[in-house]
């Protein structure tokens, strides 16, 4: 075993390192049945701390709906961090150790909330934080306040399940050498996740300081460099001194288009004078410098790429392990090498395919005790497109929506086979592989709808023509990202809606305070709830994306009340900008209710650049006017949501239905193919419950759909 080799610089370093105990924590939570959930908190402490209790005072807050729970999570499990060799000693076996040593505690609890709300918060505060850490201002002052957040009015089905941080930061790591250490969030809903810097928070609504040089996007300050990559959570960092440094690190879920939770990491990140041996490294796929691939899904296909493990210390042993994913039944194989190659297999099945990445995290260890790295690695799952395409499925999902016209405006202009009596007749057409594939691994041949051999304008009329057809689907379109600086909204202001009015509202995209960067192309649908004499509709003219020569406008309305419409670029050119990018026409019915809801919302938004890769750092804002007497003033915002549960279901489904008196409700469970298993009508009872059996339903994925005179809703189930 190598030794770490230490200096009596470190030995007075770790003297008075830490004045307090706590030095990070994060917290999680799980749904259990209706509005109650068990909260899971975690705490690092380290060992020359006072102890933690057997209880830790937990919090769930809701500032809209004046709400302060507390309530007491149990410890349910505690111990040593193995942050160094077994044999080398810490301040948790022996205080005289120059090698500061770490616990965790780990204590769960189980809070029942009044009622659905936006900004739930489970939350957790401890005071102090360590006086010796370097790149905050007066530590010693500030607490460490962790949380992590629940909207259950908005998400689909009114409940959620916290991303778990699956993977403990080792705390101690060797200057003047550089890490990689993945941060292994893993969802089981299968939302959307995307990672971002913080500043490490001393309450609810204070920040603590950072001290000079050092900034969210590099805590390290002079002392050291950070990045972080929002997409798979691998942070990389090097620091050129000993220091101790204050980290957080937010999680946000996105689904369906909504930012419905976020979870905050906090930890510290402690530099130590520990030799000069160099921490292994990981390659990408197949020995390159890519951490993301992706499968096109054929009967029995299978994904296998190899990862090598490399140390520029020759003689040191590199060992790969996989410590973390939401994958099963795959198979990691290492070759047993000095410095190993790992073999990673896996064969999804058609219920594997999603829009989002699959997570693979793997470990690296050498001969070194603190000298460990973690790398992320994303896998797609597409659909079979080894020989046919489907005209109008331009990205290969299984489905023909609006969302096609952003790989035509990708693709504009690139040439490759034309298709063997290619139509535009919704059936499989033979058709070989072109040069060009997109980020997802999907090749372009898909985007020649028409099949003439070229991607242009011409290309949408199949999109149009087989609009909403679906074969051998087994998801729905993705969960997209919808958050950051710039805004998306229709801007309502100075708005009146009356009866028998035809109103107009610009749609925007960013600010001059909060540009639009890199951007290529949007797709999304607009929702307008009301009474309409016809179809709602959207012109992109005028727009700051482009003009009809260097733009196509994509539009199709599957109903009065909502249009798919894609804007995207066709010259391969990302542009900047912010203000208008269309206008919204909203033609309302003579029989519209005074007094009535007007909500006009976004769903399934996808933003792009001009490599077909989504942006994800912007806000999607949705507005609620009310509908007024002709020359009278009313406008307001309100929200109304439908919870239905359990889900999964078990016995009997409840769902309740915050609609006016009277009104027909029907309610259907439908099976993956469309099949009706469940129908029940109603008319709108006081209390709003409904009580459906479900009892004879086999295991397995459903749909709910629900219809009244005010809209449609619809939900994905499973048993």
């Amino acid at each position: 075993m190598k030794k770490i080799v230490t200096t009596l610089l470190l030995a007075l370093f770790c003297s008075h390192l830490y004045a307090t105990h706590v030095v990070g924590g994060e917290m999680s939570y799980s749904w259990i049945s209706g509005m109650t959930y068990k909260v899971k908190l975690k705490l690092h402490r380290d060992c020359l701390g006072s102890g933690l209790g057997t209880t830790a005072l937990m919090t769930a807050s809701s500032v809209s709906l004046s709400q302060n729970i507390s309530f007491n999570g149990t410890l349910t499990s505690s111990g040593i961090l193995n942050t160094v060799c077994s044999s080398v000693a810490t301040t948790c076996t022996d205080p005289f150790s120059v090698f500061p040593g770490f616990e965790y505690y780990i204590y769960e609890g189980t809070v029942t909330l009044p009622a659905a709300a936006s900004d739930w918060k489970f939350e957790y505060g401890i005071c102090c934080r360590n006086s010796s850490i370097n790149n905050l201002l007066s530590p010693s002052a500030a607490s460490t306040y962790i949380y992590s957040s629940l909207d259950n009015l908005n998400s689909a089905g009114g409940f959620n399940n916290s991303v778990n941080f699956v993977l403990d930061n080792s705390e101690l790591y060797a200057m003047n050498q550089t890490f990689t250490i993945n941060q292994a969030a893993i969802d089981i809903d299968g939302d959307s996740l995307s990672y971002s810097m913080i500043t490490p928070m001393s309450t609810a609504t204070l920040n603590c300081t950072f001290s000079s040089g050092c900034t969210v996007t590099n805590p390290l300050g002079s002392l050291g460099t950070f990045t972080l990559n929002p997409s798979n959570g691998n942070i990389t960092f090097h620091s050129t001194a000993v220091s101790v440094n204050a980290i957080a690190i937010k999680v946000d879920e996105y689904r369906n288009g909504l930012l419905i939770a976020s979870t905050i990491k906090d930890f510290e990140l402690v530099f130590l004078n520990a030799g000069t041996n160099a921490p292994p490294a990981i390659s990408g796929i197949n020995g390159g410098t890519s951490f993301v691939t992706s499968l096109n899904l054929c009967s029995g296909s299978s994904i296998s790429f190899t990862l090598n493990g490399t140390d520029p210390d020759l003689t040191d042993s590199v060992h790969l392990n996989v410590v973390a994913t939401d994958i099963t039944g795959y198979t990691a194989t290492s070759n047993g090498a000095l410095q190993e190659t790992m073999t990673f297999n896996w064969t999804p099945t058609a219920a594997d395919i999603r829009p989002q990445p699959y997570l693979v995290v793997v470990e690296a260890m050498d001969n070194s005790c603190i000298n460990n790295a973690t790398y992320g690695y994303q896998i797609y799952v597409n659909q079979c497109n080894v020989d046919s395409v489907w005209a109008g499925d331009a990205n290969a999902d299984y489905t023909v929506n609006n969302y096609d016209v952003l790989n035509i405006g990708i693709g504009n202009g690139t040439t490759g086979i034309a298709r063997p009596g290619a139509t535009t007749n919704w059936v499989a057409e033979y058709c070989s592989n072109w040069s060009n594939s997109f980020i997802s691994g999907i090749n372009y041949k898909h985007a020649d709808c028409n099949g003439d051999g070229t991607i242009d304008a011409s290309d949408m009329a199949a999109v149009t023509s087989n609009y909403g057809q679906v074969h051998l689907k087994t998801h729905q379109a993705g969960s997209y990202k919808t958050a950051g600086f710039p805004d998306l909204y229709v801007d309502m202001t100075g708005v009146i809606p009356t009866p028998g009015a035809t109103i107009q509202a610009p749609v925007m995209l960013g600010s001059s305070s909060a540009m639009m960067n890199n951007f290529y192309g949007i797709a999304t649908h607009f929702n307008v709830n009301t009474t309409l004499s016809a179809p709602i509709s959207f012109s992109n003219n005028p727009s700051w994306i482009g003009n009809a020569t260097n733009t196509f406008l994509f539009t199709k309305n599957s109903s009065n009340n909502d249009v798919a419409c894609t804007v995207v670029r066709n010259d391969h050119n990302n542009v900047n900008g912010s203000g208008q990018i269309g206008l919204l026409t909203i033609p309302i019915s003579s029989s519209a209710v005074v007094g009535s809801d007007l909500i006009v919302d976004f769903t399934d938004v996808k933003l792009i650049s001009n490599d077909g890769a989504e942006i994800t750092d912007y806000n999607v804002i949705n507005d609620t006017l009310k509908i007024v007497a002709p020359n009278a003033i009313g406008i307001t915002s309100a929200s109304a949501g439908i919870d239905v549960y359990p889900n999964p279901m078990t016995s009997e489904l409840t769902v309740n239905i915050p609609l006016q008196l009277n009104q027909d409700v029907v309610i259907t469970i439908n099976d993956m193919q469309g099949n009706v298993i469940v129908r029940n009508s109603f008319i709108q009872a006081v209390n709003h419950i409904y009580k459906l059996n479900t009892s004879s339903l086999a295991s397995g994925n459903y749909m709910l759909h629900i219809n009244t005179a005010s809209g449609s809703y619809t939900q994905k189930l499973s048993k």
